[in-house]
C-alpha cells in the first residue's frame, strides 16, 4: 500500500487546511487520512518540495517514511504496512480479520489483505481514539463515552529553602504545601484516557460526585468553558482531563482546542516566599543557576522585602523581580514607604497587589516608576481598575475555565496591559494546562507562575522542559505529559 507522490502531496495540503482535488481512483481515501498525523506529515513535508515536478521519483527514504505513517494510521484496525510500504498486511498475532478477504502471499507465505475503501474506512476506529460514522450519525456517535474515572488524592512537598526563612514560619505560605490535591484520571471507551488535577485543599468526596456525574457521558457533548459539575471546587481538574483526552481523539495538542498557538515558550519566573536578605541571596544564586531571568518574591508588612530585594540586585543584577504583598497593606500612605524603596533599586519588574481597593492602588500606581499588577477578581474588575489607573499589568488565572484565561488575557491586551497566568504552585498535570492556555494567549508575555519544577516530584513522568527561563510548550496530543503512576502511589495521602 504505497502511496504515489500525489497522495502525498494532497495529504501535505490537507494538513495545510487547504484543498487537494483528486479525481476517482486517484487514491483520495489514503490521502485523507494521512492527515491525521500530522507530526508525521510535517517530516514528509520537509523531505520533499511543495512542487510536483520536483517529487517525480519518491526518494527511498521517503517511501519508508511514509510506510511509518501508514503503520501508525493502522496500528488500531490490526493493519500492518510493510517495510518497502508496498503490502498491507495482517500478522499473524492479529488473527480477527474484521470479515475482509485474504490471500496468501507466495513469496513471503503470508496473509495479505485485499481491502476495498469502504472497509478501511469500516476497520479503522483507532485514527484517532473516534469511531469512523457514516455521514448521516456525525456528531451522534462518536466512540468518547466516559466509562471509568479514577479519582486520587495525594500530597506532595516542595524542596527545601524554597517558601519562607525560618523566622516567618509558620504562615499561609510555608502550611500550604500540606494542601491535598486531587488527580482524576479519565478513561472512554475510545480507549484514550485524560488527566487532570484540584487547586489543593479540595474534597476527595466532591470529586467522586463529580466523577459518577461523569461516567456514561459523551466527552464531546459536554461544553468546557461552561462545565456543569455537582461540586465546583474539583471541577478544574476534570475540565483538564476532558481537554486531555478530547485532544488526543483528535490529535490536537490542547492549544488548538483553545484558539490555536499564539506562542510556542512561555516567560516562566523562579519562585519563593518570605525571605530574608541573606536567604535572599542564596535564592538569587540559584535564579541564576536555573537559568532563569524572573524571580517571583512574597512581602508582608514589617518583611525585610526592601533589603531581600537590594540583595538579590547585589547578586543577580539582571534578575528582575515580582514582589507580591497579597493585599496586606491597607492604604497607599502605609505602603508608599516601601514602594518607593522598591523603586530606587533598579531591579523591580512589578509591585503586585499591594492594597485591596483600586483607589488606593491607584494612588501607589501614579506615585511610583515601577509598574503595579492586580489580579482582578473578574473581567468587570480589571475593566474598572483600567478606567481608575489601578494598575499598568495584569495576572489572571482559569476562572471559570481555561477558555477565561485566555479570554482574560485578550481583555487585557484591549485594556492596554500584559498579563501572566498566576497559580498556587500547582504541580505537573496543572502547569501543562496552565502552559497551553498561555500558548493560546498572545498577550501573555510576562511570567507566568509556573512552578512544578519545584516540588519534589510533579507527578509526570517527563517534567515540564525549562529552558532560558521559558517553558516549552509541547505539540504531542492532548496536554501532552503522562501520569506518573508510581509517584502518584508514593504520595498517595
Amino acid at each position: 500500500m504505497r502511496p504515489f507522490d500525489g497522495r502525498i502531496l494532497g495529504a501535505i495540503a490537507v494538513a495545510d487546511g487547504r484543498i487537494a482535488e483528486m479525481q476517482t481512483g486517484d487514491g483520495k481515501t489514503l490521502t485523507a487520512v494521512m492527515p491525521r498525523r500530522s507530526t508525521q506529515i510535517k517530516e514528509i513535508r520537509s523531505m520533499c518540495s511543495r512542487r510536483m515536478t520536483t517529487c517525480a521519483a519518491a526518494p527511498r527514504e521517503l517511501v519508508h517514511r511514509i510506510a511509518q505513517v501508514v503503520r501508525q494510521l493502522h496500528r488500531c484496525s490490526d493493519f500492518h504496512v510493510d517495510e518497502h510500504g508496498r503490502n498491507v498486511l495482517l500478522t499473524s498475532q492479529q488473527p480477527d480479520y474484521h470479515g475482509v478477504e485474504l490471500s496468501q502471499n507466495p513469496s513471503k507465505g503470508t496473509a495479505m489483505v485485499r481491502i476495498t475503501r469502504k472497509q478501511l474506512l469500516n476497520a479503522a476506529p483507532g485514527l484517532a481514539g473516534l469511531a469512523t460514522l457514516p455521514l448521516s450519525a456525525a456528531g451522534k456517535s462518536e466512540r468518547l463515552k466516559i466509562t471509568k474515572i479514577d479519582v486520587f488524592q495525594v500530597v506532595v512537598p516542595i524542596q527545601p529553602d524554597i517558601i519562607n526563612s525560618p523566622e516567618f514560619d509558620p504562615d499561609s505560605l510555608s502550611e500550604f504545601p500540606k494542601g491535598p490535591k486531587i488527580i482524576v484520571r479519565l478513561h472512554t471507551d475510545s480507549g484514550l484516557s485524560g488527566i487532570g488535577e484540584s487547586p489543593r485543599n479540595v474534597p476527595k468526596a466532591g470529586a467522586l460526585e463529580n466523577a459518577r456525574h461523569l461516567e456514561g457521558q459523551n466527552a464531546l457533548d459536554l461544553n468546557l468553558p461552561r462545565l456543569k459539575l455537582p461540586n465546583s471546587q474539583t471541577r478544574s481538574a476534570y475540565e483538564i482531563a476532558l481537554y486531555d483526552v478530547i485532544g488526543r481523539a483528535f490529535g490536537w495538542p490542547v492549544y488548538q482546542l483553545l484558539g490555536g498557538l499564539a506562542q510556542e515558550k512561555v516567560y516562566v519566573p523562579y519562585w519563593c516566599g518570605r525571605k530574608n536578605p541573606v536567604d535572599a541571596k542564596r535564592v538569587a544564586q540559584r535564579t541564576l543557576k536555573g537559568g532563569f531571568t524572573s524571580l517571583k518574591m512574597k512581602g508582608r508588612p514589617g518583611d525585610p522585602i526592601v533589603e531581600a530585594v537590594r540583595a538579590v540586585k547585589e547578586a543577580a543584577p539582571d534578575v528582575k523581580i515580582t514582589v507580591d504583598f497579597n493585599r496586606h497593606y491597607k492604604t497607599a500612605e502605609e505602603f508608599l514607604p516601601i514602594a518607593r524603596a522598591l523603586d530606587q533599586i533598579g531591579n523591580m519588574r512589578t509591585i503586585e497587589d499591594p492594597v485591596d481597593d483600586l483607589g488606593e492602588m491607584a494612588k501607589i500606581a501614579a506615585a511610583v516608576r515601577t509598574a503595579i499588577t492586580l489580579t482582578p477578581h473578574n473581567a468587570r474588575h480589571m475593566v474598572e481598575a483600567a478606567k481608575l489607573g489601578s494598575c499598568k499589568l495584569i495576572n489572571t488565572g482559569p476562572s471559570p475555565s481555561m477558555m477565561s484565561f485566555v479570554i482574560n488575557a485578550a481583555l487585557a491586551g484591549a485594556l492596554g496591559m500584559a498579563c501572566w497566568h498566576g497559580s498556587g504552585h500547582e504541580l505537573g498535570i496543572k502547569d501543562a494546562a496552565m502552559m497551553h492556555s498561555c500558548a493560546a494567549a498572545g498577550n501573555c508575555t510576562l511570567p507566568s507562575d509556573i512552578l512544578s519544577h519545584q516540588r519534589v516530584d510533579d507527578l509526570i513522568v517527563n517534567p515540564i522542559p525549562i529552558r532560558d527561563s521559558h517553558a516549552i510548550v509541547p505539540r504531542a496530543p492532548g496536554l501532552g505529559v503522562e501520569l506518573d503512576e508510581e509517584a502518584v502511589a508514593r504520595y498517595s495521602a
